[in-house]
């Protein structure tokens, strides 16, 4: 029995002393690319866990914020394996002014502009038109989190196969406004 207690302690104190090793310091910066929308990153090359009011989001170096509802949010990057009091969080406060603000086009405008299709859809999404004008496009699901993001709209395939079926909302962003389209992904 006392071996057994030497050989927990022993591989207690490796682990303390693994996470004693990891360097646990990090800061996260923002740009802020409008009102609701922000850009979060690492300041080094930490890989975080990124929450939102404490739901988790995604594992990378940077996250991505853009709500579609007003309210107040306290996004927090996490150094996984690190104590909780070297976690960074930040609050940010979206109001319905702010929301306002962007042009939002309607159905019948979009689809002058873009076509979806299929919609609804088992998993792969084409977008044929206009996409020259398109800074970003990025896909919400029916709660607001961000599934989907590319910086480079010039793909005309995107491929949701990795998500549940459920309502989700497509925003095309462009000088112009905010073009935002509604898509059934029914596997």
């Amino acid at each position: 029995m006392n071996s057994l207690k030497l050989l927990f302690c022993i591989c207690s104190l490796l682990v303390s002393n693994l996470l004693l090793s990891q360097d646990c310091s990090f800061s996260i910066n923002y740009e802020q690319q409008s009102c609701s929308e922000y850009h979060l990153f690492a300041t080094g090359e930490e890989i975080l866990d990124w929450y939102v009011d404490n739901v988790f989001q995604v594992t990378s170096t940077e996250y991505d914020f853009n709500p579609s509802t007003a309210g107040t949010y306290e996004i927090c990057a996490v150094n996984e394996g690190c104590p909780p009091e070297t976690n960074v969080c930040e609050t940010f406060v979206i109001t319905e002014d702010c929301l306002d603000s962007f042009t939002l086009v309607s159905e019948n405008e979009i689809s002058d502009l873009f076509s979806v299709y299929p919609n609804p859809s088992k998993g792969a999404v084409n977008i044929a038109g206009n996409v020259e004008i398109l800074d970003k496009i990025h896909i919400r699901d029916a709660l607001g989190s961000l599934v989907y993001l590319s910086n480079d709209p010039s793909n005309e395939a995107i491929s949701l196969a990795d998500l549940p079926s459920g309502t989700y909302f497509i925003y095309f962003s462009s000088a112009e406004g905010v073009f935002v389209e509604k898509l059934l992904l029914n596997k």
